[in-house]
This record gives structure tokens, sequence and C-alpha cells, in this order.
């Protein structure tokens, strides 16, 4: 899925699925503005703890090519499983084993938990590294489920919508994603969209799965 991520053959396999899933939005995402806000807040919060000038070696976990670290880092490194290249500036590690060899001030985590299956293990492969500091990031998505039926009669349920022509799954998506953005809610008889977010943080998760 992440292979060359929102270049032309993600953004059209998605698209074939997915029709409102235009070009437009697909290149939206990462575009200059949001990674130099992005770059700004992060920036701002180090200064705000007082730790910007102790950090100079900074590696982004799966951070795309690299473009979200800061440039006051003198040593920045990105461990990407798409091979995208990076930008100037920023060295690839091509293998874990490469990043546990070496030692860093911080370690970013930037929106990629709510991607992986086992965002647990995520963390405790993070805390591994070599590392003074680890900023971890994820989407804030608050929304309410309402469910009007049993669990077993859900995934039956959800089992049946999975047969329903692709054009109608994408209707049901689009209608559930409005729902979720607009309205903070999961209608029933509709189904939560996990393209690609498969976990949803609150504040108080988010803080749990670190402490665990």
């Amino acid at each position: 899925l992440y292979n060359n991520y929102r270049e032309e053959q993600y953004y059209n396999t998605r698209h074939s699925y997915e029709f409102y899933y235009t070009r437009a939005f697909n290149d939206a995402i990462g575009n200059s503005k949001e990674i130099s806000h992005r770059k700004a807040r992060l920036l701002q919060l180090l200064n705000s703890h007082n730790i910007a000038n102790r950090i100079s070696s900074v590696i982004d976990w799966g951070g795309d090519r690299g473009q979200f670290i800061p440039d006051t880092a003198s040593e920045r490194y990105v461990y990407e499983i798409s091979d995208v290249k990076p930008v100037p500036g920023v060295t690839r590690l091509a293998s874990k084993q490469d990043a546990m060899t070496r030692s860093f001030d911080m370690v970013m985590l930037c929106h990629v938990l709510e991607h992986c299956s086992d965002p647990v293990g995520m963390v405790q492969q993070l805390a591994e590294l070599n590392a003074e500091f680890f900023y971890i990031e994820v989407p804030v998505e608050i929304f309410r489920i309402i469910r009007i039926m049993p669990s077993k009669w859900y995934r039956k349920y959800v089992t049946l919508i999975s047969r329903l022509p692709r054009r109608l799954r994408a209707l049901m998506d689009l209608f559930t994603m409005v729902c979720r953005l607009r309205l903070g809610v999961i209608p029933p008889f509709t189904v939560l969209n996990e393209s690609e977010h498969i976990n949803y943080f609150t504040k108080d998760s988010i803080s749990q799965l670190l402490i665990n």
C-alpha cells in the first residue's frame, strides 16, 4: 500500500475504489504549506520545553522523505519502507539494524501509529533505539459509533456489505466519512472506512499506549 505513497499508481488504485478520492485531495496531502506548518509547530513545542538546542541528530521513523524533520537538526535521518527518495539533507537508513547501531537525540514517529496493525509493537520497537527524546504524533479523530445490533450480527452485516458492488460500497464509505468528519458520529447500518487509518486515538488512549 505504501510503496510510492501518494504517487500515480497509489492514486489510480485508490481512486478506482473511492471515486471521491480526487487528484486534488491526493496532491494536497503533504504539500509545502502543510510541511512548513508542521515543522514550525514542532520547533515551537521543542522551544517551549527548552530542548531545541539539545537536538542535533534526528531520525523520523516512517517519515516519508524526511521533510518534516526540523531544519535546525544538523544530522537528519529517515527510516522509510516505501523506497521514496529523501529530501536534500536527509539520509535514508535502509534497515532497522542500521538504525539500531546509531544514537539519536530525538526519534520522530508522526502519523504512523494510526496505520499500524500492531501499534504496541511499533512503540516497543522504537523504545529499543538509542535516543534521548521521542516525539510521537497521531491525529485526534473523536467520533461516536451508534450501534444498534450485537457484535455477532454486526460482523455478519459487514460481511454482507463487503459483497456489494464497488460503487455502492464507495457511496456508503462517502456517507460514513461525511458523518464522521462533519457530525462526529458513525450512524447505524454504516461501516467505518479503514482504507488507511485502522486505529483511532484520543488523548487518553495514546497516553495509555505510551505508558504501557
